[in-house]
């Protein structure tokens, strides 16, 4: 049943609605941020509506290529059609309302989980909000002209909630119709026994490319036969943000070209193993826990992760509160891990590294270390996934003898 909304809700949703209007002004001010990634949205739409081949143009001040599937230009052709400032407006909106549904669903959620949530949870939603937009990859996601929190939410919306029923994959579909990674949700729906939402998130996805393919062929078939396996299109893989294996391979081998059939193996073991454990999860109803272990994963696997691809932390930092907040007091320890972790992803410590003109590939053992701590708190989520699957399957068998009917 849905929750009323009280007094106290209505306040802290105008004040979400204040946050907005503030944000708003910030990001469209002359001193706000440069929205590179929007302004090559733009081009890569304004290519299309001329009918000139959409991987042939550049953002002209950065020379940034578009990366995308044709099917994302023809989502972006309403940002090409607006002014400049409308179309900031209009991507800022988007990006914070994705924000806050990610929020919202992870505290409500954790609040199920936990026991602790009364009302509709609007009193943590929209304070976690406005402080999320501080936490480093939402703060380049929004500063770039992203689109990695619209990404998010659609596959969160998708996984997460009961509500798309029998459109369930739609929205995994769509999210793979505009970058690729999203596709693994497709077989996170096979392994958990969602097969009919892998199915419409598979044909959704061939849906996208057919869009492709009817709009602009030739291009279509670049991306699919070529781009989309060239992963320097993207930049430099050996910069420092880019934390995945290619990423982090190229910095600790000091190769900006590492071998990549090192990297694709290393990426296609740490995807099967998290499938496996996102299956396990997900019968021990751990749903949020594997999600986020199939989102880590794929951003580990994917060629390029650049730290603003990380807006997957939110709702792993709420799988880290279930654990904290199950605890005695003798644990009180968890919470002090939570709090290292989102100190970590909030300032994301590499990007303090030296850092360009190959830079990377001189670290010392401690740049080293601190240059790949996405990378490295993303194994480590993973172990501790592990266990926590492991634990919640022995508590399983112990409990189901008792717990089994009787005649």
């Amino acid at each position: 049943m849905q929750a009323r909304l009280t007094p106290s809700d209505r306040r802290w949703a105008v004040a979400g609605l204040v946050a907005l209007a503030v944000a708003l002004v910030v990001y469209q001010a002359p001193w706000g941020p440069r929205m590179i990634d929007l302004d090559v949205y733009r081009v890569g739409a304004h290519a299309l509506l001329s009918g000139t081949d959409i991987y042939t143009v550049a953002e002209p001040e950065a020379d940034l290529p578009f990366t995308y599937p044709v099917f994302a230009a023809v989502l972006f052709v309403p940002l090409a059609l607006l002014p400049e400032l409308g179309a900031r407006i209009l991507l800022v909106l988007l990006s914070l309302a994705a924000l806050f549904f990610i929020v919202h669903l992870t505290v409500r959620y954790v609040g199920r989980t936990t026991g602790r949530l009364t009302g509709s949870g609007l009193a943590w939603s929209v304070p976690l909000s406005v402080a999320g937009v501080a936490v480093h990859p939402v703060w380049e996601t929004l500063n770039f002209g992203q689109v990695n929190l619209i990404l998010a939410a659609l596959v969160l919306v998708d996984t997460l909630t009961r509500r798309p029923g029998r459109w369930r994959g739609v929205l995994v579909g769509i999210a793979t119709g505009i970058k690729l990674v999203p596709g693994v949700f497709i077989l996170y729906f096979l392994v958990t026994g969602q097969r009919r939402a892998a199915l419409t998130a598979a044909v959704t996805t061939l849906g996208t490319i057919a869009v492709g393919f009817a709009v602009q062929p030739r291009p279509a078939w670049d991306f699919w036969t070529h781009h989309a396996l060239n992963p320097e299109r993207t930049g430099g893989i050996a910069y420092v943000t880019n934390q995945s294996f290619l990423g982090v391979s190229a910095r600790l081998l000091r190769d900006p070209h590492p071998p990549r059939a090192l990297t694709v193996v290393l990426g296609g073991l740490v995807l099967v193993a998290a499938l496996a454990l996102a299956r396990r999860l997900h019968r021990t109803e751990q749903v949020l826990l594997s999600i986020c272990v199939v989102a880590v994963a794929s951003l580990l696997a994917s060629p390029v992760s650049w730290s603003h691809h990380w807006v997957w932390a939110i709702p792993v930092l709420g799988t880290l509160v279930i654990w904290a907040a199950r605890t005695e007091p003798a644990r009180r320890w968890r919470w002090w891990v939570f709090g290292v972790v989102t100190a970590i992803v909030a300032t994301a410590p590499m990007q303090f590294t030296p850092k360009e003109d190959l830079r990377e590939l001189d670290h010392t053992l401690g740049q080293q270390v601190v240059a790949n701590s996405y990378f490295l708190l993303a194994l480590a989520y993973l172990a501790w996934a592990a266990v926590r699957a492991r634990r919640a399957g022995v508590r399983t068998l112990t409990a189901s003898p008792a717990s089994a009917p009787t005649a």
